[in-house]
C-alpha cells in the first residue's frame, strides 16, 4: 500500500499556528496507523493531532501486556498507553473516537454475543448441577457417623472450589467506560489483570479520579490507575468483601474531555506531583467546529475499505496474537543496540537536569513514556498483511519476532516530544498558580520583618517553606529581582563577620 500524502487535513494549519504548536508527525507513525489517521482526519473535519492519538491508543489497547520490550536495565516495559486530549464542543471528537476505537468496539460485541450464546448456557448448567451436588451431601451429612462427615466435608470442599471457578467464568472484555474505582480493581482481576478504561467524554471518569463525583474533591481516587501504569502489585481491602489482590495489573486509558475539566486536573496538586497526570500522553489539538455546506451532495460517513480494514484486521490480530495470550508468560524482545543507546541518552539527559522542582514528575516518566510508544510503533510496523478479496484484509502479527530498532525509537522519542510540548502548555496555569503561592507567602514572611532585616536564600528553603532547596531559591530571589518586586542588599552583621545578602520590598512593583 501507498503511504498517504503528507498534506493538511482541514482545520490542521489553523489549530497548529493559533496554539503555536507544531502539526503532530504523523510521518512517525506506521503505515496502517498513519493512514486510518489521515482518513478520520479528512471524514470528520478534524485536525490529525486529533485522530492520531487515539489511533495510537486503540493501538496500545490491542497489545496488552502480551508483548513487552527489554528497555532500561533490569527493566520490562509494556505497551500500554495513557491518553487524554481536550476537545472543545461541536468539534468533532466523539465522532473521531468513534471511527479510531471502532475495532474494539466491534471486538467487544462479538465476545459478548459469543459468550452469551455459546458459554453462559453452559456455566449456568454447571452451576446447577454442582449447587444440587452440595445440597445433597449437606442432607447426608446430617446423618452421616463422624467417618462418613469427613469424608463428606472433603467432598464438599471440591465441590464448593469448582463451583468458585465456575462463578469466576466471565465474558472477555477489551475495555471499560463508565465504571468505579472499586468495580474496576474487580474487573481487572477477571481479565487477566488487562483491561482498557476508555471513554469519549471523560467528565465522569476524571470525576471519579479527583474525587468530585462522589465526594467533595478533597480526596483523589487515582491508584488503580497509578498501579496499572507500571504493573505494581496491590491489594485492595474493603470494609464488606474479601482482599483483592493484583499481582501485575495493566491498563491502558483514553480519555476525551472539555478543557476546563483538563485544566482542573492540572489544578490539582496531588495528581501532578503524585504522579498520575505524568504518566499521561496529553494534547489539546486546537479542533474548533467544522462549518457545514447546504449545497454539498449526501456522502455516507464511512471510511473507504483500503483505509479502514487494513488497520481493523491489524487491531483484530494484535488483540488475538498479543492482548489474549497467557497474561502469566508474554512475548519479550529487545531493542537494538543503536536504539537501546537512544533511549539510555534520553534517560540521562533528564537525570542530569533533574532538581527536584515541580517539572521532576513529568520529566521523570518521558524516557518511558517514549519506550511505550516505540513498542506500539514497533507492532504496527511489523504486520504481514495480504488482501483476498474485494475489502478482505487478513494480518498477522511478526512484532515478537524482531528488535525495535533506531528508526523506531527515533519515531517515538519525536511522538513523545510532540506530547511533552501540549503537556507544557497545559501546565502553564498550574505554574502561575504555583508561582502566585510562592510570591504570597514570600511577601508575607517580608511584611512580617522589618526592612532592615529582609529575607535571605535560607528563609525561602528552610523547612521547604517556599523552595525545594538552595538552588530553585535562588532562582526564585533573581526573578524577582529582575521583575521589580525585591530589592537586593548587604546585611551586616552586629558583630564581626561577612554581610550576608538579603532582600526586602521594592518601592515599586507588586510589592
Amino acid at each position: 500500500m501507498e503511504r498517504a500524502s503528507g498534506g493538511a487535513t482541514p482545520n490542521e494549519t489553523d489549530s497548529a499556528s493559533d496554539a503555536r504548536l507544531p502539526d503532530f508527525p504523523a510521518n512517525c507513525l506506521p503505515e496502517i496507523l498513519e493512514r486510518q489517521a489521515r482518513g478520520i482526519s479528512g471524514l470528520c473535519g478534524v485536525p490529525i493531532a486529533m485522530s492520531a492519538p487515539m489511533v495510537l491508543a486503540t493501538a496500545s489497547i490491542s497489545i496488552g501486556k502480551g508483548l513487552c520490550v527489554r528497555s532500561l536495565p533490569g527493566k520490562v516495559t509494556p505497551a500500554n498507553l495513557y491518553v487524554l486530549i481536550c476537545k472543545t464542543s461541536g468539534s468533532g471528537g466523539t465522532l473521531t473516537f468513534k471511527h479510531a476505537t471502532a475495532p474494539l468496539v466491534g471486538m467487544q460485541q462479538t465476545l459478548r454475543r459469543e459468550f452469551e450464546q455459546k458459554a453462559k448456557s453452559r456455566i449456568d448448567a454447571e452451576h446447577a448441577a454442582i449447587s444440587s451436588q452440595i445440597e445433597e451431601l449437606k442432607r447426608k451429612c446430617k446423618r452421616a457417623e463422624a467417618e462418613e462427615r469427613e469424608q463428606i466435608v472433603e467432598e464438599l470442599t471440591q465441590l464448593n472450589e469448582k463451583l468458585t471457578e465456575i462463578e469466576k467464568r466471565v465474558g472477555a472484555l477489551l475495555y471499560v467506560t463508565d465504571v468505579t474505582p472499586e468495580k474496576l480493581a474487580e474487573m481487572l482481576a477477571e481479565q487477566s489483570e488487562t483491561l482498557a478504561h476508555i471513554d469519549s467524554d471523560a467528565a465522569d471518569a476524571l470525576g471519579i479520579i479527583t474525587g468530585t463525583r462522589y465526594g467533595d474533591g478533597k480526596h483523589t481516587q487515582e491508584t488503580v490507575w497509578l498501579k496499572s501504569y507500571s504493573g505494581e502489585a496491590t491489594v485492595i481491602f474493603r470494609k464488606n468483601g474479601k482482599p483483592l489482590h493484583l499481582t501485575a495489573p495493566c491498563m491502558a486509558v483514553l480519555f476525551v474531555a472539555t478543557p476546563d475539566k483538563v485544566q482542573e486536573l492540572f489544578r490539582t496538586p496531588r495528581l501532578t506531583s503524585g504522579g498520575l497526570l505524568p504518566r499521561f500522553l496529553v494534547c489539546d489539538p486546537g479542533a474548533r467546529p467544522v462549518p457545514l455546506d447546504a449545497s454539498a451532495a449526501e456522502t455516507a460517513h464511512t471510511l473507504t475499505s483500503d483505509v479502514s480494514q487494513p488497520y481493523e484486521s491489524a487491531v483484530f490480530a494484535a488483540i488475538h496474537r498479543y492482548r489474549f495470550c497467557d497474561a502469566d508468560d508474554p512475548d519479550e524482545i529487545d531493542f537494538t543496540p543503536a536504539a537501546r543507546r537512544l533511549i539510555v541518552e534520553d534517560w540521562n539527559r533528564f537525570c542530569k537536569v533533574s532538581n527536584g522542582t515541580e517539572d521532576s514528575p513529568f520529566e521523570a516518566r518521558h524516557t518511558e513514556n517514549a519506550i511505550r510508544l516505540a513498542l506500539v510503533l514497533h507492532v504496527y510496523k511489523h504486520v504481514e498483511m495480504t488482501r483476498s478479496g474485494e475489502a478482505i484484509y487478513n494480518a498477522r502479527m511478526r512484532a515478537h519476532e524482531h528488535p525495535v530498532d533506531e528508526q523506531t525509537a527515533r519515531d517515538a522519542l519525536r511522538i513523545r516530544d510532540w506530547f511533552t510540548l501540549h503537556q507544557e502548555a497545559l501546565r502553564t496555569p498550574q505554574r502561575a498558580a504555583a508561582d502566585d503561592d510562592a510570591w504570597d507567602k514570600t511577601e508575607a514572611m517580608l511584611r512580617d520583618r522589618a526592612p532592615a532585616f529582609g529575607i535571605t536564600v535560607r528563609d525561602l528553603y528552610n523547612g521547604r517553606r517556599v523552595c525545594r532547596d538552595a538552588d530553585a531559591s535562588v532562582r526564585l530571589l533573581s526573578l524577582w529581582v529582575s521583575e521589580g518586586r525585591l530589592t537586593a542588599f548587604e546585611r551586616k552583621p552586629e558583630g564581626a563577620g561577612r554581610p550576608t545578602t538579603a532582600y526586602r520590598l521594592a518601592r515599586v512593583g507588586r510589592g
